[in-house]
């Protein structure tokens, strides 16, 4: 990506996201050596972007502590990534965020009367949902 700013990743639940936060920070790592090794030093990408960044899950069972770690504004020269469920869709604004990442699903309940209980399915994102989520690069 190029520029500063920060970014909104939402993906469908905790196991996805999860998954995508300990990929992305092994390439925080990576990217932090490469970078020591590096002679520039200059603290950005040549394309006005960030060379480090951080990497923050956001969802609802995370504890308050562990939530607020999205909401801190990323050290100098330091991209935040934050990825995040639903719960970062409405009635919360990160700040900072210039670039969302969209996988248009979410998990949705649903009753199924065969085994007359709830479950969570992933199903495409409304219209409205997707046009809130891009609200974060207003």
């Amino acid at each position: 990506v190029e520029g500063p700013g920060d970014i909104l990743v939402f993906l469908t639940g905790e196991e996805e996201i999860e998954s995508a936060v300990s990929a992305l920070q092994e390439e925080a790592a990576d990217a932090a050596r490469r970078l020591i090794g590096s002679s520039s030093g200059s603290g950005n990408n040549g394309n006005g972007g960030p060379e480090r960044f951080t990497v923050h899950p956001l969802y609802a069972g995370l504890s308050p502590a562990q939530q607020m770690e999205a909401f801190r504004p990323a050290a100098r020269y330091t991209r935040k990534i934050v990825v995040a469920s639903n719960v970062a869709e409405t009635s919360v604004t990160i700040e900072g965020v210039v670039y969302v990442v969209d996988c248009c699903f979410v998990k949705q309940k649903a009753y199924d009367p065969k085994r007359g209980m709830e479950s969570l399915l992933t199903a495409e994102a409304s219209k409205a949902s997707a046009n809130q989520r891009a609200g974060y690069t207003c």
